[in-house]
């Protein structure tokens, strides 16, 4: 246990500083609402279309709160992935690498009643860099930055055998900067406008799960529901207008355009997913998620052509197992998992709504007899269109995952 603590403990300080404020997407459709939302599901589910109902006993589902009660050990996780963004255009195309840390959890059981469990998450990324040319020596450069983040409080109990109840509290936090610099070759002074908006709220979520066993298979279902969380924005617009001459740049005026705040909102969503399998031999499941962005309106960051509408989810997941028998070969032990997903984003620009679908290949690698584990996820993201001057994003996805598991809290027993 003591070397098990003091490794966690090593962990949280190195990554709770490197969380915050990540520039996670280059995504150009980053620039509205929040910014480009991402994956609330762990490496392990994401690996199987994002199916985020599906969970174990040795891994904490930080989306579903009632699952931590299904917890037998102690789970800490952390997480990296890369992203590389190809947009392209119909007369445009750059390509662009992100990384960043998706979360940091820790889950706790309670032998008997439950488990809670905690963790740090970006919730969105607004990164993106465009150029605009006006003419042969006026250019327009755009630029954002920020995201929101999210900090959550789950606890599951279990009432009856296979049946999970849980509610978490989630803290949200963060900014997001867009800055449009208009400037002439040739000419000294340079045109700076910033727009931030700092932003801060809470809110619950609820949701149920079970599993029962019934003809020699393991059913699993499971029900998400989030009320609608109100988000606080402080806006802020400046402009200002800068001499660059002799490589020396200083302020030569500077105006605030706006100072105010407003109140934003993250829509109610709910999901449902049921699958069916054979205990440690594999799994297949099948998830929908639903939520509703047109009443959402933004007067900061917008612009003439958008609008906002359902955003839904059909998700399809599933694992195999060769063997999980501890003597037999290596990769005959090792989690297979795959999936494929496919909906609408909720946002609708110049009246198409943007659509993308994923295909997701992983495998969790078993350390340590099962206790530990490191996953790893392969996944492409096809988002967008070229049609009416939009952009089409293909992004492919690296993620890893290391889960560290140990037996807190039970009595030494001695022979």
């Amino acid at each position: 246990m003591n070397k098990f603590f003091y490794t966690l403990l090593f962990f949280l300080t190195i990554t709770a500083n490197n969380l915050n404020a990540q520039d996670g997407s280059y995504s150009l459709y980053s620039y509205y609402r929040f910014g480009d939302p991402m994956d609330p599901a762990n490496v392990e589910n994401s690996a199987m279309g994002h199916l985020v109902f599906y969970s174990d006993t040795v891994h904490y589902n930080h989306f579903m709160p009632s699952t931590v009660a299904g917890l037998k050990y102690v789970n800490y996780t952390f997480s990296l992935t890369s992203n590389t963004y190809r947009l392209s255009s119909v007369n445009n195309s750059s390509r662009q690498t992100s990384f960043l840390m998706p979360y940091l959890n820790l889950g706790i059981p309670v032998k008997g009643i439950g488990g809670f469990g905690l963790g740090f998450r970006p919730y969105s990324s607004s990164g993106f860099l465009g150029k605009q040319d006006i003419s042969d020596d006026e250019h327009i450069i755009k630029k954002g930055d920020g995201g929101l983040n999210e900090f959550f409080l789950t606890a599951g109990l279990k009432p009856y055998k296979g049946i999970h109840i849980g509610a978490g509290y989630h803290y949200y936090f963060g900014d997001k900067e867009y800055q449009v610099v208009h400037y002439r070759q040739n000419i000294f002074t340079i045109t700076y406008q910033n727009d931030n908006a700092f932003y801060r709220g809470n809110g619950f979520d609820f949701s149920f799960d079970f599993k029962q066993q019934l003809a020699g298979l393991i059913w699993k279902g499971g029900l998400y529901y989030r009320p609608k969380q109100n988000i606080v924005s402080e806006n802020k617009s400046t402009l200002k207008l800068v001499d660059n001459s002799y490589g020396n740049p200083h302020v030569i005026n500077q105006v605030t355009l706006r100072h105010d705040t407003t109140l934003q909102f993250l829509p109610a969503k709910w999901s449902a997913g049921f699958g069916l399998g054979k205990k440690t031999n594999w799994f297949a499941g099948l998830e929908y998620e639903n939520a509703d962005w047109s009443g959402y309106t933004n007067d900061f960051f917008t612009t003439p052509y958008v609008n906002y509408g359902k955003q839904y989810d059909w998700r399809l997941g599933a694992y195999w197992i060769p063997d999980h028998r501890i003597h037999v070969k290596y990769w005959k032990r090792i989690n297979y998992r795959f999936g494929f997903y496919t909906g609408q984003t909720g946002l609708i620009l110049k009246n198409t709504p943007i659509k993308h679908f994923g295909i997701t290949f992983g495998m969790v690698l078993p350390i340590k007899n099962y206790l530990s584990n490191a996953a790893i996820d392969f996944e492409y993201e096809h988002r967008g269109t070229k049609a009416n001057g939009l952009i089409l994003e293909n992004i492919f996805k690296i993620k890893i995952n290391v889960s560290l598991n140990a037996k807190w809290f039970i009595k030494r027993k001695i022979n």
